[in-house]
């Protein structure tokens, strides 16, 4: 019987990949896909884990700038500092949105991938 991947693993590790390579437009979230669906090992894991950690990371992405104006707007006083984060992190929140869907079939590409090297069958039995 073959070993079953880790989707935690795959969602941590993808959720680290996302925020190193999530500011390039599509080619990032979709290789933090490929990993974490590849550290899942299967076509339907990987497409949980691709999908879990393209949310974390979008989250974490609009949480920090969100925080950060915050901060500024509470450090230095203006309320204006504290909408430009909140302009910002919605902004990113929006392009983010985007790797989602690049990073969930990243994620199914890698499972179904990773899963077919394991076993040594073809892609259509990896599911």
């Amino acid at each position: 019987m073959a070993k079953q991947g880790s989707l935690g693993l795959g969602v941590i590790v993808g959720f680290a990949v996302i925020l190193v390579l999530g500011w390039i437009p599509f080619i990032g979230p979709f290789i933090a896909g490929l990993v974490a669906g590849a550290l899942a090992r299967g076509a339907i894991r990987g497409l949980v884990a691709g999908f879990m950690a393209s949310v974390a990371g979008l989250l974490a992405v609009v949480f920090i700038f969100f925080v950060a104006g915050a901060f500024l707007a509470g450090f230095l006083g203006a309320l204006s500092f504290g909408v430009v984060g909140l302009g910002i992190a919605g902004i990113l929140g929006v392009i983010f949105a985007g790797g989602i869907f690049s990073a969930t079939i990243g994620g199914l590409a890698g499972g179904a991938l990773a899963r077919r090297r394991l076993l040594g069958t073809s892609p259509a039995l990896a599911l």
